[in-house]
This record gives structure tokens, C-alpha cells and sequence, in this order.
């Protein structure tokens, strides 16, 4: 998942910058004395092991120290004691299964002309049949018998025991929704929506409900179910079973039993108008400790947060609702003057992903990460959201061997095929966003000017720090909902036109209707708040300072490649400008001080913790 709008995003000072700037250091002595930051190690050597229980047992044997994916509760309980006792486990509520829906057209008649020349009906298409959804499957049964316990039932993305997650997960129960489900009320549900469909002008005489089945053409009404074959404990099983209730509505169900690779590419890599799938059993990580979950609202449920079908890929079909939109550009860009704004669009905007149904959630996942006992001094530093993350790696203190080197032996696990999701890409949409890559880029990387602490959640600096004393805000009522700043932009404040392709006074960036972003000239321009940064210096990968240029080309490299200057524009990419187009709407210039700090000017309030703006 990733990571929340600043106002530093809103500024484009800091956006997507990769400072590679580990260190390392042979000798524990010169460690202890001169040790700034960095990882305490001297190398790491990462592994995959294709089978999760060979993995646990070379960590156990001592071939391998840590265990960085999450082992699932089928998994670990049924290790045996002698494995147990020679591991120091972590066990944290990180993981989590939802199942995603293919809801093309997402509207009457509901049928969809594929790219095989056929005409089919899709029944997850009505939304009341994916609502339904929530009632057929019971949670707890897939918890107790397939997880052995190590889990929780949920119904949205807020994680049940993470901080702020309560407001969130009440929405459900006020929906008649419970642990053990309603089969009898979701197979009834889904028969009414199919008999409503079948009434249709269009339908008529064509879906109808013959020996126990739907067909449609005298075809019967199936949908494609993708399964991870690759999660034998876990995501197999219980596609299975899920596969057998929704059979019992009268819709067949046809295994398509994926690997994750296959699976990433018919799912979220193909247009959704193609009619590959029509579900697939979805696991996620949490991706950081959290205590505000704007963020994951907008990545599950909303278009711009790039995981709905058609990923925002400009070219696919999308699923989309502008009203989530509107409330999610809204919330996450800090456009609210109270904190019961804020959380009154927030509670809107989980009833309808929960209504609308196009992803809905299963449970939480209680996973173990597991590391040799014996090879450690002292347990690492963990995400108590998470898990091992990037600060387990720069804390781990592992013994050393004959030659005094600090040598980690990190094992993954994936199944055959590719082993990274995400394309391995500092810059562009999706890049590094995945567990396996970001468990190597993390340690050696800082991906901003802020980062969620691993055990508060709280936001904490990284590439610098705000000086808080010199936080000013003005922040009013505006039109369209939308507040309007009071705090006056000095004409001296600069910001990069694409343009042009130089630093420019007087500028601001304003989202037009058609969803480009327009470069504005002004004399009176206002901003909600202002603030002084001071960045930090460090050292590249290589060696060489950090410069003020290296902040300043992040905020250049961004423009540019969010904003289509012509037609031939060759760094112009609709990806990321479909990700970073609202973070831009509104932004204004910053000021350069002559001690190298910035003096920020932005359209960014976040009354609930100051830290965060």
C-alpha cells in the first residue's frame, strides 16, 4: 500500500525521491562510535523458497536467519515443537483476504459483448448480488477451519485491532452484516436481483432459471473464479468453498487455478471488458502501521487509488463512482476545515465501497514471521501493523560470523514464476509497491520526507524537519465545498513549469474539467498553510552529498511527467498523471532561505495531528 499525501506531495518538493543512503561499516567498533543511521549490518543476502514449510525449516536448521513473508496460521500451528522452539516469532495482524469483482458493465442489462465474439451475462455486474455476497460466505467457518483460528472476521480495509479502525468497522453491523453470514437471506437476495434482471426488455425470453440453473442463450450463467493454487493452506481451500456456496445460488463457478503470476496478469494487468475473470481471491499486507485510513479507503474502493478494475489505466474499462471520487480527492488532499468533515466523507465514502460491493472482505490474518533464535542478539524492531519491514533490516543485530562479518540470510517465499508483483521501478505507477520488493528497497531507500512510525503509527520525519513554531494556518469556507486559504503566497515563491521548463514566480497549478492540469500566472495568491523545512543531508549510494538540486529535480521530474504539454509530449505518462493529478490541484510555489531551508506554502490542513501537514 502507499504511503499518505503530505504537504510536501502537495508541494512536488519531496515527491518520490529514492535516496539511496545506507551505509555500512566492517568493524562493530567503529559501529558503536561513529554510527549515525543506516542498517547495523554488513550485507544482506535475500533467497526464495518456492514451499513455505522448507523455508521455515531452513530457517529453523539455521541455513537461512529470517523469515521476512508472513507464514499463515494453518501453516505455522501445525510446525512441531521441536521446529518452534528454535524460532523467535513475531506475530502480528497483517494480513488480510478480500475477494475483487469484476463488474463490468456495472449497470443494466448487464451483459457484455467479450473479445470472443460471445455475449455474456454477468449476474456480479448487479451490484445487489455482490452485496449479497457478504451474507452467503461465512467468515468465521473460513477462519476456524482453514486458518485454525489465527484471524479475524472483517468486513472493510481498517483492520480490526489497528489504531482508528472502530468508526470504520461498526458501518457493517449497522448493515445487518455478521461473523457467520445469512445463507438462506443471500441465496433468496440473489434470486430476486436475477429475477428482476431476467424482466428486463432486453433479458426477456433469454435468462431464465431452468433445473436449478441460470442460463443465458440456453447457456449456463458461470462466472470465472481465480484461485491462487499457490496458497495450498490457504486461499485454495477457501476459494473452493466459496466456489461451492455461489453454486447454490444457481450460477456455476469455473475454477481458473492461478499462480500469483498468471493470476497479477489476467486480473490486474488485462482490461476488464475482455472478460477474463469475474473474481479472484485477493491477499494483502498491511504495508505499514496505521492510524488514519484515508488512504487505504482510497485504494480499495475509489478509481484514483489505481486498485478497482482497470487499475485507472486510461486505455482499460474502470470501474467508477464519482461520488467516492469527489469524497476521496476531498479527504485525502486535507480539503476540510474540521475533523467531523473529515470523518463524516470518510464514513460516506466505506458505506459506499461496502453498498457498492466491487471488492469485499473476508478477515484479517494473524501471520508469523519467524527468525533463527540462536543467530540473533536481540529481536529486531517490527511493525505492529505489519510486521518485518524495512526497520526489522536496519535493526537486525545479527551475530557475526568467523570473519566478523554482519552477513542476514533473508528468505521470501513465492511460488514459481516472477517473484515481483510490482514492476521494480523507483518512478513509475506501482513501482516497488508490492511485499518482496519493498522488503529490499526499504532498507536502503527513503521514499519521502515523512514515514508512519512502526509501533505509534504516528507521522515522523525523515529527510529533514518542520519547524513546527513557524506553522502558520488560515484556512476558510470556500466554493464547492472545497476551503479556500487566507495565508498570503509571496511573490518570491517558485515553482517548476512544464511549460516552460523553468522556476517560475507567481505560479499555481489549478485541475481543470477535463482533467489537465493548467499552470496559472498571479499576484494574489493564497495558501492554507505555511511552514519551514529543513532537509537533512546525507549520502548517495555512491558516496557523493546530497545537493539542494537532488530535492529540486524530484518536484521537476514530476511536473513533467504528469502534465501533457502537446500532443507529441514523450514524458508524459497517463498512469502516474491519473495517480498525482489531484495531489497537484491547488499547489503553490515555496520559498528558498538563504540558511538552505524551504519556507512551504500549501494547500494541504490536517487539523487532527500537526505533524502530518
Amino acid at each position: 500500500m502507499k504511503s499518505n499525501n503530505k504537504i510536501l506531495d502537495k508541494l512536488s518538493i519531496l515527491i518520490l525521491l529514492i535516496l539511496f543512503s545506507c551505509s555500512y561499516n566492517n568493524k562493530k567498533e567503529e559501529i558503536i562510535k561513529t554510527y549515525t543511521g543506516g542498517a547495523l549490518i554488513d550485507k544482506i543476502i535475500y533467497e526464495v523458497r518456492t514451499d513455505m514449510t522448507i523455508a521455515i525449516k531452513d530457517v529453523a536448521d539455521g541455513r537461512a536467519d529470517l523469515m521476512a513473508s508472513g507464514i499463515d496460521g494453518g501453516t505455522y500451528l501445525s510446525l512441531n515443537e521441536n521446529d518452534l522452539e528454535k524460532l523467535d516469532t513475531y506475530a502480528v495482524p497483517s494480513g488480510s483476504w478480500s475477494l475483487l469483482f469484476n463488474p463490468i458493465p456495472n449497470k443494466a442489462p448487464y451483459t457484455i459483448d467479450a473479445k470472443d465474439g460471445k455475449t455474456y451475462f454477468n449476474p456480479l455486474a448487479i451490484r445487489e448480488i455482490r452485496f449479497a455476497m457478504n451474507f452467503l460466505i461465512d467468515r468465521k467457518k473460513l477462519i476456524d477451519e482453514i486458518l485454525r483460528g489465527a484471524g479475524e472476521p472483517s468486513f472493510t480495509q481498517a483492520t480490526p485491532g489497528q489504531p482508528g479502525t472502530y468508526r470504520y468497522n461498526l458501518i457493517p453491523s449497522k448493515m445487518g452484516m455478521t461473523i457467520n453470514g445469512n445463507e438462506e437471506k443471500a441465496i433468496n437476495d440473489i434470486n430476486k436481483a436475477m429475477e428482476k434482471a431476467a424482466d428486463l426488455p432486453e433479458n426477456r425470453g433469454k435468462l431464465k432459471k431452468e433445473n436449478g440453473w441460470w442460463k443465458y442463450n440456453n447457456d449456463i450463467v458461470t462466472v470465472k473464479f481465480v484461485i491462487r493454487v499457490d496458497d495450498p493452506t490457504g486461499r485454495l481451500p477457501a476459494g473452493s468453498a466459496i466456489s461451492d456456496l455461489i453454486e447454490k445460488t444457481g450460477i456455476k463457478v469455473e475454477k481458473l487455478l492461478y499462480d500469483r503470476n498468471k493470476a497479477t496478469q489476467v486480473v490486474y494487468g488485462s482490461d476488464p471488458k475482455n472478460y477474463e475473470w469475474n473474481i479472484i481471491t485477493e491477499a494483502w499486507g498491511a504495508g505499514a502501521t496505521r492510524a488514519w485510513w484515508d488512504v487505504s479507503l482510497r485504494q480499495m474502493y475509489v478509481k484514483e487509488g489505481n486498485y478497482m478494475p482497470g487499475c485507472n489505466i486510461s486505455e482499460f474499462w474502470n470501474y467508477d463512482n464519482r461520488e467516492a471520487s469527489k469524497i476521496s480527492d476531498k479527504n485525502s488532499n486535507g480539503w476540510f476545515l474540521t475533523a467531523e468533515e473529515y470523518w463524516n466523507g470518510n464514513m460516506r465514502l466505506q458505506e459506499i465501497g461496502l453498498e457498492e460491493a466491487v471488492r469485499i472482505y473476508l478477515n484479517s490474518q494473524t501471520q508469523f514471521f519467524a527468525a533463527n533464535k540462536d543467530r540473533f542478539n536481540s529481536r529486531m524492531l517490527y511493525g505492529v501493523g505489519d510486521g518485518i519491514n524495512s526497520w526489522s533490516i536496519r535493526s537486525a543485530d545479527i551475530k557475526p560470523n568467523r570473519n566478523g562479518e554482519k552477513i542476514l540470510r533473508v528468505l521470501q517465499h513465492s511460488s514459481q514464476g516472477s517473484l515481483f508483483i510490482s514492476p521494480w521501478d523507483p518512478v513509475g505507477v506501482g513501482g516497488f509497491s508490492d511485499a518482496y520488493s519493498a522488503i529490499m528497497i526499504g532498507p536502503c531507500s527513503d521514499a519521502g520526507a515523512t514515514f508512519e512510525s512502526p509501533s505509534t503509527a504516528k507521522t515522523e520525519f525523515i529527510l529533514g524537519e518542520a519547524d513546527l513554531n513557524s506553522l502558520e494556518i488560515g484556512v476558510k469556507a470556500g466554493n464547492n465545498n472545497i476551503p479556500s486559504g487566507t495565508i498570503k503566497v509571496p511573490k518570491n515563491a517558485k515553482m517548476y513549469n512544464p511549460y516552460t521548463q523553468k522556476w517560475e514566480e507567481g505560479l499555481f497549478v489549478k485541475v481543470n474539467e477535463k482533467g489537465e492540469l493548467v499552470y496559472k500566472k498571479s499576484d494574489n495568491i493564497t495558501a492554507y498553510v505555511k511552514c519551514s523545512f529543513k532537509p537533512r543531508t546525507f549520502k548517495w549510494h555512491h558516496g557523493i552529498d546530497s545537493s539542494l538540486a537532488d530535492l529540486m529535480y524530484g518536484s521537476v521530474f514530476i511536473a513533467n511527467i504528469i502534465t501533457k504539454t502537446n500532443e507529441n509530449d514523450k514524458y508524459y505518462d497517463s498512469a502516474m498523471a491519473g495517480r498525482y493529478l489531484s495531489a497537484m490541484d491547488g499547489a503553490v510555489g515555496s520559498v528558498l532561505n538563504d540558511d538552505g531551508s524551504f519556507t512551504l506554502y500549501g494547500n494541504y490542513y490536517w487539523p487532527m495531528d500537526m505533524n502530518r501537514q
